[in-house]
This record gives structure tokens, sequence and C-alpha cells, in this order.
């Protein structure tokens, strides 16, 4: 994974990505990738095989003919999106690996790890066959498309949006699903309804070690449930949570809803979400705003301050409305909410609430022209998610080679940049800088590690360009693992 091969970077061009601690939690800020899903469009539409599916075991050979060594990854398919693969496993063929005492290294974009979830592309392979390997349930092997990237990713890594993939990038991987299936058009069939997707940690090499610090994707929080019938479950979540870069500071989310079943259409809907004094005051301004999906002509919403730190949220439909939402078994927005920061220093947490009444704030009646009167009550309530994070953004004002004072440095010569701004912290175990992977395109972003860090303080940040990143490395004292450069020891 080379952060440059004998080329210049132009540092305003850089994107950076800062990580400090304030009272020990994370915080990130990074320059917006435009979404391309024109190139993800492409990829689905002209790629004959696609499927998602987790690498079970890796089998490494070599063809005698012309001494390339091959790795055979036996994926397990969790679901079949195009080209007819049945549910099982099969061989997806990538050129490199190690065989006796020999290693052929080709690109860590088609290096893979035992474990490794995500979505293959692929096409038939040309390659020589597998021998010596385990059997598969799908007689054809393939292989990956080189050129495009072969795979969309999931990560957990602090940097990266939890599915990256042909320059389109989901904050949810139930969101590329739906992109998948409602936008592109391909039908998902899921082999394994109890698959739980493996997020990785620095670019596949190893996955998130016990300890190590996450953004929590979904913590459970309060589950309230009766006995369950078809169409008896309401699950609320938070998604999409983002910090509105102006002066004031506001957190912004959503909360989205799914249930069980399909055969419910929404007559009312009451969730309560948690806020803590220090960060958002304890009489915090709150907006609450329905999504498209639950017009207004057919809804009202209303807020209710049950106390110092916990807001109410109800959603009603007007009486006896004709034209009510079908809840649907994938998420849908219900409300987007945007509150306002107090103090811009203290780490926040928004969690939704339980609370011993939720059972009668959550109604449905069987089609959307219904009586009020036929509503019935959902009989299990899941509000599971919670959030955590530091709204003083760090900033950067400008980026300069400490030798030349311009903003282009020449890569692996071990020159020396300084990173001027705020809010970058002080320096701690977490604290760290990284750039893009040069190896993909520039699709997913590595760490450097801390030795190439000179210096660090709340508005200045002095540290070392590497050249190349060859493996990574653990800290023994943190057990946490980090990119190591060609400059450092591995041990």
């Amino acid at each position: 994974m080379s952060y440059t091969h004998a080329q210049n970077y132009f540092l305003s061009a850089f994107y950076l990505l800062i990580l400090s601690i304030f009272a020990s939690f994370p915080t990130f800020v990074m320059a917006q990738t435009r979404i391309d899903t024109l190139a993800l469009r492409s990829a689905l539409q002209l790629s004959p095989f696609i499927f998602e599916g987790k690498i079970g075991e890796i089998c490494e050979y070599k063809d005698p003919n012309t001494g390339i060594i091959y790795s055979n990854n036996i994926v397990h398919i969790t679901k079949t999106i195009k080209g007819g693969l049945q549910c099982g496993t099969v061989s997806v063929i990538t050129e490199g690996g190690s065989y006796q005492d020999q290693i052929l290294k080709v690109s860590h974009t088609t290096e893979f790890k035992e474990g490794f979830s995500g979505i293959f592309v692929c096409k038939l392979s040309n390659s020589f066959s597998p021998t010596g390997c385990a059997s598969v349930s799908n007689a054809n092997p393939m292989e990956l498309i080189f050129s495009e990237h072969a795979t969309i990713e999931y990560f957990n890594d602090l940097i990266n949006e939890l599915a990256v993939g042909y320059n389109s990038k989901f904050n949810d991987i139930q969101d590329l699903y739906n992109f998948i299936e409602r936008e592109a058009g391909f039908p998902i069939l899921n082999c394994d309804p109890n698959f739980n997707p493996t997020t990785w940690k620095n670019n596949n090499y190893q996955q998130v070690p016990s300890g190590a610090t996450t953004i929590p994707v979904a913590e459970p929080e309060a589950v309230v449930l009766n006995t369950l019938a078809a169409g008896g479950q309401l699950s609320y979540v938070i998604r999409s949570v983002t910090i509105t870069e102006n002066d004031p500071k506001y957190l912004e989310f959503d909360v989205r809803v799914s249930a069980n079943d399909d055969s419910t259409f929404l007559d009312k809907a009451t969730f309560r979400f948690k806020h803590d004094a220090a960060s958002f005051g304890t009489f915090p301004d709150v907006v609450a705003t329905l999504d498209n999906t639950f017009p207004m002509t057919n809804y009202t919403i209303s807020k209710t301050r049950i106390n110092d730190s916990i807001y109410e949220i109800s959603v009603s439909a007007f009486l006896n409305t004709n034209n009510r939402t079908k809840i649907q078994t994938t998420l849908q927005t219900l409300v987007h909410l945007k509150i306002f920061f107090y103090d811009c220093s203290v780490p926040y947490r928004i969690r939704l609430d339980s609370f011993s009444n939720a059972l009668n704030g959550s109604a449905f009646t069987l089609s959307a022209n219904a009586l009020s009167a036929t509503r019935n009550f959902y009989t299990s309530i899941v509000m599971r998610d919670a959030r955590t994070g530091v709204n003083c953004i760090p900033e950067i004002s400008s980026i300069k080679s400490v030798n030349t004072g311009q903003n282009i440095v020449a890569g692996g010569t071990k020159e020396n940049v300084v990173i001027k701004g705020t809010h970058f912290g002080a320096y701690a175990s977490t604290s760290a800088v990284a750039m893009k992977n040069a190896d993909n395109g520039g699709r997913t972003y590595l760490f450097l590690n801390r030795y190439d860090i000179i210096g660090w303080n709340d508005t200045t940040i002095t540290l070392t360009v590497p050249s190349i990143v060859d493996s990574v490395k653990l800290d023994t004292a943190t057990g946490i693992y980090e990119a190591a450069t060609l400059d450092q020891d591995l041990y």
C-alpha cells in the first residue's frame, strides 16, 4: 500500500484525516468525497457475476507452466445479485500469494484475509485452475475484475464509510442493498438470513482487534417485547449522524423505522431520545422535521421535553386519512432531528430511550385508508441505537513543506510537512493522521503510524511523509495494529 511511488504531493489537494482525543472520545475531519453512483451503476450493469460473500479459506497454488502463483479464495455466498450463481460456495481466483518458498505480490486490492466480507464483482476465470484445494458447490471458478477494483468492501475503522466501492460510499450497509435493488434494479437473493458482515480495519490487513477504538454502529439500548405477531414489531434506529459546520454548530441525525413484515401502515409512532446536558445544555434547541416518506399532508409531528435530557417525538396520521405510509422491512426515514450544541469541547452522546408506555405510542392500520378507530398497537417495540463523538471538529487552515514552505512535497524523501489549524487536541495513543491509499485509486484511507508524527498540539501537527507501507505492526502496549513504513522496523 504505497502512499506514493516517486511522485510529488500537491498538499493543497491533500485528502487528510486527523483523529484527536477529547476526554477519551475520537473525532475526525475529512474532505467530503463525491458519491459517484455512475461508476457503481456501470459496474453492476457490465459485470456478469455479482454476489456478496465471506471468505472461508484461502488455498494458494502455482501454475507449473508460467510459474504464476494464484490464490483460490473460497467464498461462502451470502447473497446472490447477478449471474445465476447458486447459494453455497464458489472459487474466486486472484493472482499472487505464497507457495512453498516463493511469494508473488500483485496488488493489495486483490489480497484478502480469511473472514473478509464484501460484494465481489467477477467474471469467469481464465486463469490456471485450482489444484489441491477444497471443492466448491458452484463448479466454474470466478476471477475479480482487477481494473475496476473488484469488490465493495465493508469497513469500521474511524475513517471510511461502512461500505466503499466504485467511488461510492454508504454509511449503512442496508443503504447499499437498497441502492442495488431499488436504484440499480437488481433483485438480491438472501442465502444466509443470519449473516453478519465482518468489517475491517486498515484496508483488510487486520480485523479490528479487541480493545481498539471504533465508532459504534448499533448499540442495543432498549427493547420492549410482548407476544410477537405478524406485523407486530416496529424498530427505531439512528442513522446519518452529521455535524453542521456553521456557527452555531448543530448535530443532525435521522430516526428510521422498519417492521418485521410489510403488512402494516403507520398510524402513530412515538420515540424518545436522550442527550447529555454537558454538550447540548438543559434546554437545547431541537428541530424535528418529517421525512417526505411521511408527508405533512398525511401526518403531524410534535415534540415534548420530558426532562433536561430527554425529548419525546410523536408522529400521528390525521384522523381517517386516506393515504398512510406502508412500513417496510427495510429502513425508512421517519424524522430528521437537529439539536444545538451548547459546549463544543464536551464529547456528546445521544441514544434512543425506552419508556414504560412505549407500546401505547406506536400504532398501525391494515390499509392506507382505514378508519382511525380500527388501528392496532404494535406488540413489540425495539429501540437499539446510540451515538457518541466530539463536536469540536479539527479544521485545517494550511498544509506546507517544512523545508520549502510550498504546498508541494516530494514523496519518498522523508520530507517534513506542517499542518496548521484548530481543534487537533493533545496527542494521545489514538491520535492519528491518514492519507489516501494510492494503490486503490485513493478510494480508501490509510493511517500513518505514530513514528511519522514529529510534533502535535492543538493547532500544529508536524509529520514525515513516508514512501511505502508494506505491512502492519502490532503495538503491544495498546493492542492496536498500525501501518509500518519501510523506514521503520517491523518488530
